[in-house]
């Protein structure tokens, strides 16, 4: 993969998160006039509980999104890795 794809990529998901309802990254009120490549992010309150396990990004996120070829969608039951059963499951 070449390194703008990768850009591109990266940038539609920080996009994503930062224009959900409860997003886990904000723009710092600092760096908000700069270009997006130098914009400084910090983690918000969703994020923590996000990387605690306390919340789940698929239940908190607006928007719907494929991977791999399946459509995550909110509300809907996804398959999700359970490292307790270290399987996928269906949730």
């Amino acid at each position: 993969m070449n390194a703008t794809r990768s850009v591109g990529k990266m940038y539609c998901a920080l996009t994503q998160m930062l224009q959900s309802n409860c997003p886990p990254l904000e723009i710092t009120t600092e760096s908000l006039e700069e270009p997006w490549y130098k914009r400084v992010l910090q983690l918000t309150k969703t994020e923590h509980a996000l990387v605690q396990g306390e919340a789940n990004w698929l239940e908190v996120s607006s928007s719907d999104r494929w991977v791999g070829g399946i459509r995550l969608t909110r509300g809907q039951p996804v398959w999700i890795w359970d490292d307790l059963r270290n399987q996928t499951i269906l949730q």
